[in-house]
C-alpha cells in the first residue's frame, strides 16, 4: 500500500511540475543574443515584434546580472519608452544602426514620464540599472550584436 502511495504522489508531482504554463515559458525565455562593448559581455533577449517590444520587461521582479533586453526598430527614428508595470529600476541605452551609442537614461520602476532617445535610434538595450556606468560604457560607445548592426565582427 505504500509503494502504491509513492508511485501516486510521483506521478502527480511530475504531472505538476510539466504542466504547460504560458507563465512558466516566459519566466524560462533564454537570454539569446550575446552583445558586446569595451570587452563587456550583455546577454540579450530580443524583442522584435509589435507586442514583444510593448511588454518588453513587464511584471519582471529581478534581472540577472549582465543580461537585459535588445528592442529591435525597423528603422531610425526617436525612440520613446516607459516603465509601466516595470518593478526593476533599468538603464537604456539607445543606439542607431551600426551599433553606436546615442543616448543612455536612467528609469524608475512604474514610472509611466517617456523617455525619449536624444537622437535617432533603430535599436535599445534595456539592462540593470548602472549597468553602463559600472562598465565605463558612454555616449559615442559600439556594442556588437551580431545579426542586428552593420558592424563587421
Amino acid at each position: 500500500m505504500r509503494k502504491d502511495s509513492l508511485k501516486l504522489f510521483l506521478i502527480l508531482f511530475l504531472l505538476a511540475c510539466s504542466t504547460d504554463n504560458p507563465k512558466d515559458k516566459e519566466s524560462k525565455k533564454i537570454f539569446h543574443i550575446k552583445a558586446t562593448c569595451k570587452g563587456n559581455i550583455l546577454y540579450l533577449e530580443v524583442a522584435e515584434t509589435p507586442e514583444e517590444i510593448k511588454k518588453g520587461l513587464m511584471f519582471r521582479e529581478s534581472l540577472p546580472e549582465s543580461t537585459g533586453m535588445l528592442f529591435v526598430f525597423p528603422g531610425e527614428d526617436y525612440l520613446s519608452f516607459w516603465m509601466r508595470n516595470t518593478y526593476i529600476p533599468l538603464s537604456i541605452a539607445f543606439l542607431d544602426s551600426q551599433g553606436i551609442i546615442v543616448d543612455i537614461q536612467k528609469m524608475r520602476p512604474l514610472d509611466e514620464k517617456p523617455h525619449t532617445s536624444r537622437k535617432k535610434a533603430s535599436l535599445a538595450i534595456e539592462t540593470n540599472e548602472g549597468w553602463f556606468q559600472h562598465h565605463h560604457i558612454e555616449i559615442g560607445d559600439t556594442f556588437k550584436i551580431p545579426g542586428y548592426t552593420l558592424i563587421q565582427n
